[in-house]
């Protein structure tokens, strides 16, 4: 059966989009990519994301353009476990990207992600369609709560999310 998820033109497809919502220059993790990637996938999944305190109402409330509705066809078991199974993905996506001079080839190895051209990345979206309504809430959704939320630590996105091991992260 046919899986988005480990479609290399997809992966490239939401990669796109989703370096569509950071400036030119800007650094990104790519762990963070890989993290908004998994919720383009499954967009219900951001109802497990742990937000705390003075941050709830505000993100709760934006949850709403949110399905909580589950794709029966679409179903994981272990969202760690899947991450790293279409890790190899999204990683061909990124260095794809990079040959085409997209994004910074030196950063990819220090796992960052810098984007070098708007002219080039706006041409591409242009041509390959747009996220349906679902995808577009959730990637307005990420970038507004977790754009410059930090990473690492125990209130980082990792740690929020459980996607990546964080346990090692420093402070």
């Amino acid at each position: 059966m046919y899986n988005q998820a480990f479609d290399l033109y997809h992966t490239l497809f939401r990669m796109l989009h989703i370096l569509n919502k950071f400036d030119v220059k800007e650094k990104v993790e790519v762990e963070r990519l890989r993290i908004w990637d998994f919720y383009l996938l499954f967009p219900n999944k951001v109802y497990s994301i742990h937000i705390r305190g003075s941050e709830f109402q505000e993100a709760k409330s934006q949850m709403e353009f949110i399905s909580k509705a589950d794709n029966p066809y679409n179903t994981i078991l272990d969202g760690r476990k899947f991450l790293e199974k279409v890790r190899p993905y999204q990683m061909a996506a990124l260095n794809y990207l990079a040959s085409l001079g997209i994004v910074a080839t030196e950063n990819l190895s220090n796992q960052e992600v810098i984007l070098l051209n708007r002219e080039k990345l706006n041409s591409i979206l242009a041509n390959i369609g747009e996220l349906n309504t679902q995808e577009k809430n959730t990637l307005s959704w990420l970038s507004i709560n977790f754009k410059t939320f930090p990473l690492n630590g125990p209130k980082g996105l990792k740690d929020r999310t459980g996607l990546l091991i964080s346990k090692y992260d420093g402070k």
